[in-house]
């Protein structure tokens, strides 16, 4: 099936998909490695994951599920591709908070990077207690900031 432009609301559903399980993720574990999403040429969505070896860094993995996408895009596999990772903000964006979630998401028409800005709150009653890391207490509670959204150069679907 050739590949053929998606509606906005195929592309917010993925973006918004997307994102919660990241937050999910997030708010469970307090980190997560990178993984995304495709609409496949037959319009059903797909959960993706890369493997990069157990060594392998978040911008290796990125890069798996990447190139992956992008094959798949040559070959008229998929119709739209997301990937959501952990991320500094760029301060030019002025997001409330420099930490957050970065969701770059494209099909044949778009190409997009959504930020969702983040910052851990620590457990008060755990901070109380004497020479307590802030570091080291495991998974916090997240406060959210607005999403910010960018449009950019497609990567996966370029022509």
């Amino acid at each position: 099936m050739a590949n053929l432009p998606l509606g906005p609301h195929r592309l917010e559903e993925l973006a918004k998909t997307t994102i919660d399980l990241a937050k999910q993720m997030l708010e469970k574990n307090g980190a997560f490695g990178p993984f995304g999403a495709v609409i496949d040429s037959d319009g059903v969505r797909r959960s993706v994951v890369g493997e990069a070896g157990p060594e392998a860094k978040a911008a290796q993995i990125y890069e798996t599920i990447r190139n992956g996408m992008r094959n798949q895009f040559l070959k008229n596999e998929i119709l739209a591709g997301a990937i959501v990772a952990e991320a500094t903000i760029p301060p030019e964006l002025k997001p409330e908070f420099h930490e957050g979630l970065r969701l770059s998401i494209e099909s044949a028409n778009t190409a997009r990077l959504i930020f969702l800005p983040y910052r851990k709150i620590a457990s008060a009653e755990k901070l109380s207690e004497p020479q307590v890391d802030p570091h080291a207490i495991g998974p916090a509670t997240f406060q959210y900031g607005e999403l910010l959204a960018v449009n950019v150069r497609p990567n996966i679907f370029a022509p």
